[in-house]
């Protein structure tokens, strides 16, 4: 697989990433944190939800964590999406 091209604080580079507002943006680095940490898939969408995200899916299968999250307004959303690799966690 290719290496993922990251910001610094830890968002997937991406063209869509322009369309994110403000308050969009600041939030957006939360699907990185919460798929790397060690909460189930479950607990992932959960916490993603209580931000604001609309989610699409949250998967583990085969060492990796997939998501796809939709942020911002309905006329403004932006999907995300995002992996990593993850070792330890059940899905």
């Amino acid at each position: 697989p290719c290496p993922i091209v990251r910001e610094s604080d830890g968002l997937a580079m991406s063209s869509r990433n322009l369309r994110l507002d403000a308050c969009a943006r600041a939030k957006a680095p939360l699907i990185h944190q919460l798929i790397s940490s060690e909460l189930d898939d479950v607990a992932v969408i959960e916490r993603l939800t209580d931000a604001g995200f609309r989610v699409d899916y949250v998967v583990t299968e085969h060492g990796r964590r997939f998501a796809a999250a939709r942020i911002g307004e309905v006329d403004n959303e932006v999907r995300l999406i995002d992996n990593v690799a993850i070792e330890g966690v059940s899905p």
